[in-house]
């Protein structure tokens, strides 16, 4: 199975994902509110934990080929 496989469905989701974490940062540079640097803990964690999931399935995916 091709690596892609498990990672394109991912892609888009992801990359917006990341543009919500920049829009986080920059918000919280230029506000200071504790909601935003909140917000951008959570979601790059989340942005890892996608990232994470994937590679464990492409890994699983190429140790059964």
């Amino acid at each position: 199975m091709a690596w892609n496989t498990v990672r394109a469905p991912y892609q888009d989701h992801i990359k917006h994902m990341i543009q919500y974490v920049d829009f986080l940062s920059e918000q919280y540079a230029r506000t200071g509110e504790q909601f935003y640097h909140e917000e951008y803990c959570q979601m790059t964690q989340a942005v890892s934990r996608v990232k994470q999931w994937i590679v464990e399935h492409e890994n699983r995916e190429n140790t059964t080929v």
